[in-house]
């Protein structure tokens, strides 16, 4: 990963992020980070295997429109939605470390 401390990741997770004029670190403290940001866009932003902990709940499909044209959910098919999940997916398991793990929430709507 080429990073001495946790600082140094974080120096360059917020170099990428800031993007017009926009903060995505939400929260920091000496052993954590949390972005609040596009999914996608902030998964780019992380270098490889830099992630130790992905925790998610993504939006069901055709259940909420959060009024953003980016999000997840509000796709065509259910296809085109598993097709857009596969792409978050696959950024995850790139920055995912290899002692890494990923607790995904699906299914409990009623």
């Amino acid at each position: 990963m080429g990073f001495e401390t946790f600082k140094e990741l974080i120096n360059e997770i917020e170099s990428n992020l800031v993007r017009e004029g926009k903060e995505y670190l939400f929260y920091q403290d000496e052993e954590t980070a949390i972005l609040c940001c596009d999914v996608l866009e902030g998964l780019k932003s992380l270098p490889d295997k830099s992630v130790q902990m992905v925790m998610t709940s993504p939006p069901y499909w055709g259940l909420r429109d959060y009024g953003d044209p980016r999000q997840i959910g509000l796709e065509p098919t259910w296809v085109d939605y598993i097709r857009r999940l596969v792409e978050v997916f696959r950024e995850i398991w790139r920055v995912l470390r290899d002692d890494g793990a990923v607790y995904l929430n699906m299914g409990d709507t009623t």
